[in-house]
C-alpha cells in the first residue's frame, strides 16, 4: 500500500495550494494536496510545519442485527464495551469458534460496522426425488414441497441449518431479489 504524506504546522494547519495567490500556504481547511514523502519533506524545510502520514479507513464489518444490538449496548457507558462482547460471543458458540465471532464483534466497535441480513437457504431433504425441503415448524424441523420453498418458514440461515445440524444437506440460495435476505 502507498502511503500519501501532508504537512501540517503546529497550529493543525495543512499545507494546501492558493489559487488566489498561485502559491502553497497553509490553510484552515483540509485543500487535499497531497505528497510523496521527498515532496512533504522538502515543503516542511521550506515553510516548515511537520510530516503527516494519511491513513486510510478501515473497511467496515457487516454484522447482522442481533449483533448490531449488541454492539450498540456496548457504547452505552453503563457497560463495559468488553464485557458486552464477549458476553454475547460466549453466548453463541464464540469460544467453540476459537473466538471467531468475538473477534469480529471487537473489529466492528472499533472500525464501524454495516448491518446485513444474512443469506437464506432452502435446504432439501436428503435422498428423496419428490423435492421434498426442510421447514421450520414448532417442535423443531419437518417437510415440505418444492412448490412453497420460498415461505418464511422454509428458509434457514447458516447459523439455523448448523442449529439443526443440516450442515451436510444440499442447499439452494434464496434470490434476494425474491425474498428479504440479503447479503
Amino acid at each position: 500500500m502507498t502511503s500519501m504524506w501532508m504537512v501540517q504546522n503546529d497550529d493543525g494547519r495543512y499545507l494546501g495550494w492558493s489559487e488566489e495567490f498561485d502559491t502553497f500556504e497553509f490553510m484552515d481547511n483540509n485543500a487535499g494536496y497531497a505528497f510523496n514523502h521527498d515532496n512533504a519533506v522538502h515543503y516542511i524545510r521550506a515553510c516548515g510545519g511537520h510530516l503527516v502520514e494519511m491513513v486510510p479507513a478501515k473497511a467496515k464489518v457487516p454484522v447482522n442485527q442481533e449483533e448490531a444490538d449488541v454492539l450498540e449496548k456496548a457504547k452505552n457507558p453503563r457497560y463495559r464495551p468488553s464485557v458486552a462482547i464477549t458476553s454475547y460471543s460466549n453466548g453463541h458458540g464464540g469460544a467453540l469458534q476459537g473466538n471467531d465471532l468475538e473477534d469480529r464483534l471487537i473489529r466492528a466497535y472499533v472500525n464501524g460496522y454495516t448491518v446485513v441480513e444474512p443469506k437464506k437457504y432452502n435446504v432439501k431433504v436428503p435422498h428423496t426425488t419428490d423435492g421434498t425441503y426442510y421447514t421450520k415448524v414448532s417442535a423443531g424441523i419437518g417437510t415440505a414441497y418444492r412448490a412453497a420453498n420460498h415461505q418464511e418458514t422454509q428458509q434457514f440461515t447458516m447459523a439455523e441449518i448448523k442449529h439443526y445440524g443440516l450442515e451436510d444437506c444440499e442447499r439452494e440460495e434464496i434470490n434476494t431479489e425474491d425474498s428479504d435476505g440479503v447479503d
